[in-house]
C-alpha cells in the first residue's frame, strides 16, 4: 500500500466511526444515567475525528506518520542513553527505550506480558525528562488500572531513591482510586495540597477563600492548569477527552500503554494533542471489546 492509498484508507474509515458513533448517539440519548456517560464518551470521540479530518492537530507529522509509519521521519531526536536510572534492565529492554526516546514522530514497542513494559514505560519517561525538564509528557491507557500501574511505579521509583520531585499527577481516577500512591496523584488531592500552600503563604486568609471560591466556579480551566502545569498526565484516554485542549496547550509525548485494548477513536484523542507518541502493547493479547456494529468496521 502506497501512501496514497494509506490516506484514502484511514479517512474512509474515520468516516465510517464517524457514522457509527453519530448513530449510536442518538439511539442512546439520554434516557438513564449510564447512557448520558456512554453518550458523552462517544459524543467527544465523534469531535475529535472531526478535528482529524480537518487536520487540527498539534502536530501534523505524527498523524502522517501514523496513517504511513513506513515514511516517517527517521531522525533521531537525543543520542544513545549512557546511563539507565532503573536497575536491572535488559538489552531488550534497552533497546526499546532508546528506540523511544530518540524517535521524533511515533514509535511502536511490543511486549508479551512479563516483559517488563512498565518498567520500560516508566525508563521512557525519566529519560526523556533528564534530557528535558520542559517537556509534558501524557501517559494514557484505555484501561484505569494500566495508567494506575504507572502512578504506583513513579511512587515505588522515588521510595527507593532511584530519583526525586518526581512531579505527577493522576487525573480522572475513579472514585476508589484503591492505593495510596494513586491517591496522593489525584486531582483531588492536589488541589488540596495546592490550597494549603495557598494558606501558608498568604497573610490573609481572606484572600485565599476568595481564590479557592475563584478555582471552584472555573473547575475545569483549574484542572487544565495543574495538568498543563505538571511533568507526568497519567489519565485514560476517554477521561481526558473532558478537557477542550487549546491548539498551544500540547503535549511534547503521550505514552499509550495497551495500546492494542484500544479503539482508533480512544488512540486518536491524545494523539491530536501531542507532538509525539510512543506506543506500547501487543497485539497477541485482549484486542479492543467490540460490540456486532463495531466489529463491522
Amino acid at each position: 500500500m502506497d501512501k496514497k492509498q494509506a490516506y484514502e484508507y484511514f479517512f474512509a474509515h474515520l468516516k465510517k466511526w464517524e457514522k457509527f458513533l453519530s448513530e449510536s448517539i442518538d439511539s442512546l440519548g439520554y434516557k438513564e444515567d449510564d447512557d448520558i456517560g456512554e453518550t458523552v464518551k462517544k459524543e467527544r470521540q465523534r469531535s475529535v475525528l472531526k478535528d482529524i479530518m480537518v487536520g487540527a492537530v498539534a502536530n501534523p507529522y505524527l498523524l502522517d506518520s501514523f496513517i504511513y509509519p513506513e515514511g516517517q521521519n527517521k531522525i533521531a531526536r537525543y543520542g544513545d542513553i549512557r546511563h539507565f536510572i532503573l536497575p536491572n534492565l535488559d538489552s531488550a529492554q534497552k533497546e526499546a527505550v532508546n528506540k523511544a526516546v530518540k524517535t521524533d514522530t511515533i514509535c511502536f514497542i511490543q511486549g508479551p506480558p512479563g516483559t517488563g513494559k512498565t518498567t520500560v514505560i516508566s525508563e521512557i519517561c525519566l529519560q526523556l525528562l533528564k534530557a528535558n525538564l520542559k517537556l509534558r509528557i501524557l501517559i494514557c491507557s484505555e484501561t484505569h488500572v494500566a495508567v494506575d500501574n504507572i502512578i504506583e511505579k513513579f511512587y515505588k521509583i522515588e521510595k527507593d531513591g532511584l530519583a526525586k520531585n518526581l512531579k505527577y499527577i493522576r487525573a480522572f481516577a475513579k472514585e476508589k482510586a484503591g492505593t495510596v500512591p494513586v491517591e496522593k496523584a489525584t486531582l483531588d488531592y492536589q488541589k488540596k495540597d495546592y490550597y494549603e500552600k495557598l494558606y501558608r503563604s498568604c497573610i490573609e486568609d481572606n484572600i485565599v477563600e476568595d481564590l479557592i471560591d475563584l478555582f471552584e466556579e472555573s473547575d475545569v480551566a483549574f484542572t487544565k492548569e495543574l495538568m498543563l502545569n505538571t511533568d507526568y498526565i497519567g489519565v485514560t484516554c476517554n477521561s481526558l477527552a473532558k478537557i477542550n485542549f487549546k491548539s498551544t496547550e500540547t503535549f511534547d509525548y503521550v505514552i499509550f500503554d495497551e495500546v492494542c485494548k484500544a479503539t482508533l477513536p480512544e488512540i486518536l484523542i491524545p494523539l491530536a494533542i501531542s507532538k509525539r507518541a510512543i506506543f506500547v502493547g501487543d497485539p497477541k493479547q485482549l484486542p479492543p471489546v467490540f460490540c456486532k456494529r463495531m466489529k463491522k468496521l
